[in-house]
């Protein structure tokens, strides 16, 4: 993987490349809004909130679109999600950034971004780019990529680059089927459903503050059950075991092999 791009203060902000940023979150989550605000205040992005008041059918839609026992308020976050797609789609835009409100991002977040551009531009229509999962499984391959990007299904949806070609498809998709996933799961469910492309930045650009235990997470039962100091130890030890520690094995091994085999 390349190095992380040189700081410079001329070149453009996150917005100069997408149509528009959006939050999904929700009014009451008054601590989560007061983090997302400083977030990007602190990286200088306009984005706008898409709250979850966004249909005068909520509890009807609850009913007919779901074919689960999913609990009410990933339902509910997955009808906000496709509300914001359906909102992109009227107002035109080609490219959307889409943040969970308890994304951090990282420190050199807009020079990482800005370095991505240019692949990203070279894809063809209809593609989406993950732009998290520090603490996530991938293949050997990814540490070895000279990309800045990797071709592989999102693992959450804390940060996303999406087209509008994609987000038409996906609306079609959930147009003609019931829904059983939560966003991130049913995003990938689609994309390798219609055989469509998906991608990574090989460094992790987005964390999730509720994983990494600054932030109580709202939905999640299998962290609910554990300590906010509990979920942050578990996050390093994964991103230290499955990503930083195995980013030096898997390279090691292939040196090692280069040396064998001449």
């Amino acid at each position: 993987m390349a190095g992380m791009p040189q700081k410079n203060k001329s070149t453009p902000g996150v917005n100069a490349h997408v149509d528009h940023v959006y939050v999904v979150t929700v009014r009451t989550f008054k601590d989560r809004i007061r983090h997302i605000q400083r977030e990007m205040a602190l990286h200088h992005i306009k984005f706008s909130f898409f709250y979850e008041d966004f249909t005068p059918n909520l509890e009807r839609d609850l009913i007919q679109k779901f074919n689960t026992d999913m609990p009410r308020g990933y339902k509910a976050n997955v009808l906000q999600h496709i509300a914001m797609w359906r909102e992109a789609v009227a107002k035109g835009y080609k490219r959307i950034l889409v943040f969970e409100d308890d994304v951090i991002l990282h420190r050199h977040f807009r020079q990482h971004f800005n370095a991505l551009m240019p692949e990203v531009l070279q894809l063809k229509a209809d593609s989406i780019l993950f732009l998290g999962g520090s603490d996530t499984k991938v293949p050997e391959d990814f540490f070895m990529t000279k990309s800045l990007i990797y071709p592989l299904p999102i693992a959450t949806s804390e940060g996303l680059l999406m087209d509008i070609a994609g987000i038409k498809r996906r609306l079609r998709y959930v147009d003609r089927h019931k829904i059983h996933l939560p966003i991130d799961h049913l995003i990938a469910h689609i994309d390798k459903v219609d055989h469509a492309q998906s991608f990574w930045s090989c460094s992790a650009l987005t964390f999730q503050a509720s994983i990494m235990g600054t932030l109580r997470t709202k939905f999640d039962r299998h962290r609910l059950k554990h300590s906010q100091t509990f979920n942050a130890l578990r996050y390093y030890w994964h991103r230290f075991q499955r990503r930083q520690a195995r980013a030096h094995l898997v390279r090691l091994k292939h040196a090692l092999i280069r040396l064998i085999t001449g």
